[in-house]
């Protein structure tokens, strides 16, 4: 979820910084009230706002999907070096309880019942 809040917020950043009549916005379909909530304060008559299934079929979504996938690699790989574990393969239960709300969607039932 925090990753579509930072790419909503870069499209707005981006909408601000651009010239357009009209604009296609496609985005993977995942919580559609949400995202149209996160849109508030871009001008949707100028915005085709399409929430679809299976969104990396467009160019544009693939590209976006690639991109954060990076970013979460790398932001796993930091975590990893930071705190001298192996995100990839230790559970909730393998990591200190101390640094696991630094490294752990805290708020998931399988890590929420490691925390102390």
């Amino acid at each position: 979820m925090f990753v579509l809040g930072v790419l909503l917020s870069l499209i707005k950043d981006v909408l601000d910084m651009i010239k357009y009549e009209r604009v296609k916005l496609v985005i993977d379909k995942f919580d559609v009230e949400k995202t149209y909530e996160r849109l508030t304060g871009i001008d949707k008559s100028k915005i085709e706002v399409i929430q679809k299934s299976k969104g990396e079929t467009e160019i544009p979504v693939a590209a976006a999907s690639i991109i954060a996938k990076r970013a979460f690699e790398t932001s796993v790989d930091e975590l990893n070096k930071k705190y001298h574990i192996n995100l990839r393969s230790q559970t909730p239960e393998d990591i200190d309880p101390k640094i696991l709300p630094f490294v752990a969607k805290i708020h998931f039932r399988n890590v929420k019942k490691y925390i102390h």
